[in-house]
């Protein structure tokens, strides 16, 4: 395996030229943007081929052949034009244009719309269908294309380096090797741009963005692809871009936490965990959410010079008319005459994009966490509204808020979030927290979104939060006396010293009470008629109330 690893890798260094266009339209230069807020994007606009023929083409894209006509191309080409206008961002990143010809095709919509982009740069591998290219409002000064010699017919990486106010930004876009190809070889570019990164100065900003064709957790969808694992589940974007970490033994994505404190600057922030997990989606595959098209940034970018990130920027471009009736991208249709049906559509990603600064990088947005015990309650004009978690049930509170939550102590921990509780109040889950939240410590957390999901009541969303220490929490776990833990008033509890046993799903307690009941780890889950004893639980609800066993210390199988 260590030989699929590291043969055949070896990063060509094409350089080339660079491209700018003044052709008679009004341009806008680089001192109207404004470099203290300006938005980098991305998109991969699915099959950008003009109506030229080159031979190369995906057969459904030689022109007048299958329906890729003219009325398909200006279809096409207006409608990515609105997109990208719609957005309208200062560098955008775009994957699966054919050309140069078929980029400036697209310039000339995207200037009758007002958006005018004095730079650009695009690969230039005439063995590939398609090419990545970088338009800019940005004065672009050096172009390298980073070829990988045992795969001549794919993209390879735009290295480009822009000037910003004096200041320096390298983009490395991307177009990786899709899915129908194992892992090893997105190893391969991963590997040379690590190759290239590695020579950088000390300090130096860049962004890793494009269609990766890679989940921003890899590392754990890989085991449930296994078609492509031949790689014992090593990832490109983890493992070698090393936006992944070891804490308490257990492999996890690094948050800004965790890149801000690595002595070794050898962290990478992957921007996509700047927005809540549910929200992760740039692509769909069947009802699978996936993240192939990524933003992800240095150390260098959280400090205070040079170019910096937005603290909590980053989103999915996703208006409405970019999503199909069921909320996946509207991809693009072509014309069929049999069925009478004209061409229209978009892609089948969505747009991402993320806001940078040549300000010194601040903590201030929503969905930004630093290290806690740094930081404190924020203020603003109407002052949030200090409330207990009894009260977020008895006024069924749900939706954008702004409450102070005081004196949260974690009851429990599993991957997808936490439960807290306060003192003579009750429990709740929060979703995927943006920081590091340990067992049994206290905080004073900040809300401003709160959900019913399946019927659960959740935090979705931490402002800002200041830990107050570690508590006894074993003293804050429910612990049964013949409860009804299907009661409403059981919610989001955690339950210790419940006997019974497991019938079909279910868990029979009590005298004759039952529940559902949901193993994280299957790996653990007993038999059926299996009597057990619960040391920890939650009282969980999915469309129904159910215990939620997160892990085998959680129970004991009674004799």
């Amino acid at each position: 395996m260590r030989k699929i690893l590291l043969s055949g890798i070896i990063a060509i260094v094409i350089g080339g030229g660079l491209f700018f266009s003044l052709n008679g339209q009004k341009i806008v230069h680089t001192d109207s943007v404004d470099v203290n807020q300006f938005v980098v994007a991305n998109y991969n606009i699915e099959n950008g081929f003009d109506l030229v023929s080159n031979g190369s083409e995906y057969a459904e894209f030689i022109p007048n052949f299958k329906g890729w006509d003219r009325e398909s191309f200006e279809k096409k080409f207006n409608n990515i034009a609105k997109v990208i206008s719609d957005l309208n961002p200062d560098v955008i990143a775009i994957e699966e244009i054919e050309n140069e010809n078929a980029l400036n095709e697209l310039k000339k919509r995207l200037d009758v719309r007002g958006v005018h982009y004095t730079y650009f740069a695009i690969t230039s591998n005439k063995q590939s269908a398609v090419q990545v290219a970088v338009l800019s409002k940005f004065r672009i000064t050096d172009k390298q294309e980073i070829g990988l010699a045992s795969q001549r017919r794919e993209r390879p990486i735009l290295k480009l380096t822009l000037d910003i106010a004096g200041n320096h930004l390298i983009i490395y876009a991307n177009h990786w090797k899709a899915k129908t190809g194992p892992e090893s070889m997105r190893l391969e570019y991963a590997r040379a741009l690590m190759t290239d990164i590695a020579v950088l100065p000390k300090g130096s900003d860049y962004i890793i963005l494009g269609d990766l064709n890679s989940n921003y957790n890899e590392f754990e969808t890989i085991t449930k692809e296994q078609r492509i694992n031949d790689t014992a589940g090593i990832t490109a974007i983890n493992d070698l871009l090393k936006t992944t970490t070891i804490k308490n033994g257990v492999k996890k994505v690094a948050d800004k936490v965790d890149v801000v404190a690595d002595s070794s600057d050898s962290l990478r922030y992957n921007l996509w965990l700047e927005i809540p997990r549910n929200d992760r989606m740039s692509e769909t595959f069947g009802k699978e959410k996936d993240t192939p098209d990524n933003m992800i940034i240095p150390k260098a970018m959280f400090d205070k010079k040079g170019i910096s990130y937005i603290d909590g920027s980053f989103s999915v471009f996703s208006p409405s008319y970019l999503l199909d009736k069921n909320g996946r991208p509207f991809r693009w249709e072509g014309k069929d005459r049999r069925n009478n049906l004209r061409p229209d559509g978009y892609s089948d990603h969505l747009p991402i994009f993320a806001k940078f600064s040549t300000k010194p990088f601040e903590v201030e947005q929503k969905n930004s966490m630093t290290v806690p015990t740094q930081t404190k309650l924020l203020e603003s004009k109407k002052a949030p509204t200090q409330i207990t978690v009894s009260q977020i049930y008895d006024k069924n509170i749900t939706g954008k808020s702004d409450l102070i939550l005081r004196g949260c102590v974690v009851i429990s921990k599993s991957k997808g979030g936490v439960i807290i509780k306060q003192q003579n109040s009750r429990g709740i889950f929060v979703y995927d927290p943006p920081f590091d939240m340990k067992l049994g410590f206290s905080y004073d957390l900040r809300v401003t979104d709160i959900v019913d999901y399946k019927g659960l009541k959740e935090i979705k969303t931490i402002f800002d939060a200041k830990e107050n220490g570690k508590m006894e929490y074993r003293k804050l776990l429910l612990k049964y006396s013949n409860q009804d833990l299907s009661a409403s008033e059981f919610q989001n509890e955690v339950v210790t010293g419940v006997e019974g046993f497991i019938s079909r799903g279910k868990f029979v307690y009590g005298q004759n009470k039952e529940i559902g009941i949901y193993f994280v780890d299957k790996k653990v889950k007993p038999k059926n008629l299996t009597k057990i004893i619960i040391k920890s639980a939650q009282v969980g609800c999915y469309e129904k109330p159910q215990l939620a066993i997160v892990n085998g210390a959680d129970f004991v199988v009674a004799e």
